[in-house]
């Protein structure tokens, strides 16, 4: 018997997609412990950079289609434009088709220049050769990938949030066996080169994703009757309406996701610079460059994978409640998004940061930059779920200039504040590569603060029962935070071994959520911000049965 799928609610939908992109992330931050040591420093710099490259192009292959597919999809089911809905899918389809080969054959092209950007003839370290073949290898999954997102974002735009989070799952899963296993008999078993060994990883990517797609598309098979429906007055809008909507919708995606990239690319060059300037040796710069932009961000994953959920799931309800002028529900879900936000990011957050040289020391080893680089990436990611959910919100609405302005200012400022913030802080005796994140926490400063007063200028948003939400919030943290302090005096998590320290680290998490959720439960806290009875029935399941 086939199985049927169902639509989820918002705070449901947000919650799935956020348990499925822990386990994913938590996985994908775990196999970096095997990968960093298979592939080294050298390996694992040139992995940044590819990665880096590959995260640009995407965004430009992709155009933004699947985030504004989604809220077509929930903007044309709300108004039963179901034969229009099917036309934008196909449309979206043709788009990123034709994007995917032009950005395919940019990088094949021009691979050796964007390489010389990166290494810039260093003499030791990586070289220009290795990191453009790198390039080249990764950008075959370009022909792939963006196929994926547009399927996910037809099936978030209808709902179906949970499909498209299980699908995440398989990906990561098939991505990390390839990558792990090619590497290891590519290195360990041939005894090649561990740049060789990175050219495999690179191609997990590619693999994963066809993978996820295989399942969607069966999935989608079996269950036409939810996609395929049929209103007896509808008449289907022309392609250029549906082509000049997709424009709106993705144009924000495409100019804010681009700016965050290109940064990204000049974040890791101008940490290059400003470190070399300061008299650091190219390895250490490199290996710098490379924690910041790519291995702290994977232990920091955990932070922003609510915000990542919530995103898939806040979209269409918007649009939805937005396209039907119901305001109200508008406010409800947003104050909901931002609660929940606050609820979860918060404490997970100054926890991770209290134990961040434990963190680091458990997935990579000893590190004399690992720690505050990690703290200070966990506070910037923190600060970053924030902008991430209020640019999808204002989008969601139509809002898509201000969210381009936000983001692409902030992305400048982020630029003119790096390499003064990295002498300012040699000059304060302070390590100089916190300055570059100190100006990425500035900029995600700003462009919060943008969205959020725009947000209450547009629809009258009011902040008052986040603020309440705040406020029932302290106890609980408070509560949560003596009790790690009393277990770490006691039962230290310092000077033990990594296998231990994670250990120690999995008792602290759990004692510590159960302290903090049942506090924030009995206090009624979490029943004000969910849908109606969603954590009652999450409470009862766990109960014994009498």
């Amino acid at each position: 018997m086939k199985k049927k799928l169902k639509k989820n609610s918002f705070v449901e939908g947000a919650f799935i997609a956020y348990i499925s992109i822990v386990i994913t992330k938590i996985i994908g931050a775990l196999y970096n412990i095997p990968l960093y040591n298979i592939i080294g420093e050298e390996g694992g710099f040139i992995y940044s950079c590819a990665y880096n490259v590959y995260s640009l192009f995407l965004e430009i292959s992709t155009s933004g289609i699947p985030i504004a597919m989604s809220i077509i999809i929930g903007e044309y089911n709300a108004l039963n434009k179901y034969r229009s809905k099917e036309r934008a899918y196909k449309l979206g389809i043709y788009c990123i088709l034709i994007l995917s080969i032009l950005s395919f054959l940019f990088i094949q092209l021009y691979a050796g220049n964007m390489a010389n950007y990166f290494v810039n003839n260093s003499t030791d370290g990586a070289n220009i050769k290795d990191v453009a073949t790198s390039f080249r290898v990764i950008s075959y999954c370009l022909l792939i990938v963006p196929f994926l997102s547009v399927e996910r974002g037809y099936l978030q735009g209808h709902k179906l949030i949970s499909l498209s989070s299980y699908s995440q799952v398989i990906e990561q899963f098939v991505r990390i066996a390839f990558v792990l296993i090619s590497s290891y008999v590519i290195i360990k078993y041939y005894h090649l080169s561990q740049n060789f060994g990175v050219l495999f990883a690179l191609a997990g990517a590619g693999i994963g994703a066809l993978a996820a797609t295989i399942y969607l598309k069966k999935r989608k098979k079996n269950n036409l009757d939810l996609f395929l429906k049929e209103s007896a007055d509808e008449t289907i809008e022309n392609d250029r309406t549906i082509l000049k909507k997709m424009a709106n919708y993705s144009s924000v995606v495409i100019i804010t996701s681009i700016s965050l990239s290109i940064y990204k690319i000049m974040h890791m060059r101008l940490i290059l610079v400003g470190l070399d300037n300061l008299g650091y040796l190219a390895n250490d710069a490199q290996l710098i460059s490379s924690i910041i932009s790519h291995w702290a961000p994977k232990i920091c994953m955990l932070i922003i994978a609510l915000s990542m959920g919530m995103t898939g799931s806040i979209a269409p309800h918007i649009a939805d409640n937005y396209a039907n002028k119901d305001y109200q529900g508008v406010k409800n879900k947003i104050h909901q998004a931002l609660s929940i936000l606050f609820i979860i990011t918060v404490p997970l957050t100054i926890a991770m940061v209290i134990f961040s040289g434990s963190l680091y020391n458990i997935f990579y080893g000893s590190s004399i930059y690992g720690d505050k680089i990690l703290a200070m990436s966990l506070i910037l990611n923190a600060v970053g779920t924030f902008s991430t959910i209020f640019s999808t919100i204002m989008q969601s609405m139509g809002k898509g200039k201000i969210v381009c302005f936000a983001n692409v200012t902030g992305n400048i400022l982020n630029v003119v504040f790096d390499l003064p913030l990295i002498y300012l802080f040699a000059y304060l005796n302070l390590p100089p590569y916190l300055g570059a994140l100190a100006s990425s926490i500035l900029s995600q400063i700003f462009i919060t603060f943008v969205l959020a007063y725009d947000l209450k200028k547009h629809i009258n948003f009011k902040y008052n029962k986040l603020y309440k939400t705040i406020q029932q919030m302290i106890i609980p943290l408070f509560a949560m935070l003596m009790f790690i302090f009393v277990l770490n005096r006691f039962w230290t998590v310092d000077g033990n071994g990594r296998i231990y320290q994670a250990f120690q680290l999995m008792i602290y998490g759990i004692t510590g959520s159960i302290i903090y959720f049942s506090l924030s439960y009995k206090s009624g806290l979490l029943e004000n911000i969910a849908d109606a009875g969603f954590f009652k029935k999450i409470i009862s399941s766990l109960k014994p049965e009498k």
